[in-house]
C-alpha cells in the first residue's frame, strides 16, 4: 500500500514540476493553480457521477442480494450524488451563484 501512495505522490510532484516553472508571476501561478484544481474538483466529480449511475440500477432492482434498509441507503445516497451533479451542471454555465462572492477575482 505505501507503494500506492509513493507513486501517488511522485506524480503529483511531477505535475507540479511541470506546470509550476520557477519564473512564474504569482498571478500566473495561481491561475494554474485555479485551472489544475477545478480540473481535479471536476474529474471527481464524473467519476462520483458514473459510479453513482451504475449503483442507481443495482439497488433500485436488487440485482445484488442485500437487506432492504441498506439497499434503500445506497439507492437513497446514489440519488443524492445524482441530483447534486446534476443541479450543479445546470448551474455551471459561467454564471455566479448566490452566496459565491467569496470565491470573487477582485480584492478590494
Amino acid at each position: 500500500m505505501s507503494v500506492v501512495f509513493a507513486m501517488a505522490a511522485l506524480i503529483l510532484i511531477v505535475r507540479d514540476k511541470l506546470t509550476l516553472r520557477p519564473g512564474m508571476s504569482p498571478e500566473e501561478r495561481q491561475a494554474a493553480l485555479n485551472k489544475k484544481s477545478a480540473r481535479l474538483q471536476r474529474g471527481w466529480a464524473i467519476a462520483f457521477f458514473v459510479m453513482a449511475l451504475i449503483a442507481l440500477p443495482v439497488h433500485a432492482f436488487g440485482l445484488v442480494e442485500e437487506p432492504l434498509w441498506q439497499r434503500l441507503l445506497y439507492f437513497g445516497l446514489a440519488a443524492l450524488v445524482v441530483l447534486t451533479v446534476v443541479s450543479g451542471l445546470r448551474g455551471f454555465s459561467g454564471q455566479r451563484r448566490p452566496g459565491d462572492e467569496s470565491l470573487s477575482d477582485d480584492d478590494e
